[in-house]
């Protein structure tokens, strides 16, 4: 599926099994209407791992890259409702990563997703690009043949996630990939 907009949340975590139906309640009814009624997220998603019953996937589509400084989202993000302050220490293992979109095509609507990170290696004093790993890869897996989507993130390294990560409160890790597919 292609996606909307420029920029992009992506976040990863785990739920204990004891947390997930509050868990589920809370971020179906509270947490996803909340977000999407600030002006600039386009569409939110939750995936769930099938290969660890307690990991998640959560993206939300960004009009502009500029709302995750907006005032309507900061608002959100430095006054959390007390149910949000009762489930964020239940988002275990956390990534968070603040993205622009670097490509994204496709049509439909996705069933399942996998993501993939690169990140860049040292090699005797010289660094590596992410990008021919990346490339191979499509070509390998078929991607460049006609898949039914392939978005590509570039986490934003002018901005200070870190800020953000304090603002939020979270107890996850800033995640710095080169790349994701």
């Amino acid at each position: 599926m292609s996606l909307l907009g420029q920029a992009a949340v992506a976040m990863w975590w785990n739920v204990r099994p004891e947390q997930r139906s509050e868990f589920g309640d809370w971020h179906s009814h509270e947490h996803f209407p909340e977000r999407m009624s600030i002006a600039g997220f386009r569409r939110g998603s939750r995936w769930t791992s099938t290969l660890d019953t307690e990991g998640f996937f959560v993206l939300y589509e960004l009009q502009h890259y500029e709302t995750l400084a907006s005032k309507g989202y900061l608002d959100r993000l430095n006054a959390p409702t007390s149910w949000s302050t009762r489930m964020m220490p239940h988002h275990l293992n956390m990534i968070r990563s603040q993205c622009r979109i670097a490509a994204s095509f496709g049509g439909g609507i996705a069933t399942s997703l996998a993501t993939i990170t690169f990140r860049k290696q040292k090699r005797a004093g010289s660094e590596v690009s992410a990008d021919p790993v990346a490339d191979r890869l499509r070509l390998e897996a078929g991607i460049d043949r006609g898949p039914p989507a392939h978005n590509r993130y570039a986490p934003d390294e002018r901005s200070d996630d870190r800020a953000a990560d304090t603002r939020i409160g979270r107890r996850g890790r800033l995640d710095r990939a080169d790349l994701r597919l």
